[in-house]
């Protein structure tokens, strides 16, 4: 990127080289949905190459080398999957999103549709997050008892998901923590 103020004052994304996949007025148009499907996909690729960043950290210096504008049209969420890289996954990861009115507590990188159906996936982030709704309704006891199990499972470590080098079904990590409970 060149740093010369006077040659940076195009709007993002109109760096030299770069190209807008925004069509001009009167060009053909992209549907809704190719467009939503494009952005998803760049969203994956680049959710990956974030979690393999902080998996392999000679790849971290990479990072910095990414579009200073990717990093502002995705926010936080890149920061977000190098902290889940860190500590071991998106299967790690619980979420709150707080308002005023409505709260919602969910797994912070969604509902792994690649794997859906096959009783492979870490249940953990949802767990966690569940966690955290009841500690904000006020349900402590309840929310030491499930953390408790989850810390439980974890320090046996005898049984986990594969995403943690464990063989263990989503069904059996689940019964693990009920167990424990």
């Amino acid at each position: 990127m060149n740093n010369n103020p006077e040659e940076n004052d195009a709007p993002i994304g109109s760096e030299a080289g770069a190209t807008a996949d925004i069509p001009a007025e009167g060009s053909h148009k992209t549907s809704r949905s190719d467009e939503l499907s494009r952005l998803q996909e760049e969203n994956q690729e680049l959710q990956s190459l974030i979690h393999n960043l902080s998996v392999h950290e000679r790849m971290f210096h990479s990072l910095f080398e990414l579009s200073h504008d990717a990093i502002l049209l995705l926010d936080g969420d890149i920061i977000s999957d190098l902290g889940a890289g860190l500590i071991g996954g998106l299967g790690l990861v619980p979420g709150a999103n707080i308002g005023e009115d409505i709260s919602i507590f969910e797994a912070v990188h969604g509902s792994a549709p690649d794997i859906a159906g096959q009783n492979i996936a870490n249940p953990t982030a949802l767990l966690k997050s569940a966690i955290m709704m009841l500690k904000y309704i006020g349900a402590y006891e309840s929310a030491k008892k499930i953390e408790k199990a989850l810390k439980k499972v974890y320090s046996d470590g005898k049984i986990l998901t594969r995403d943690l080098g464990g063989t263990a079904t989503t069904s059996e990590f689940t019964q693990a923590i009920i167990d424990a409970l």
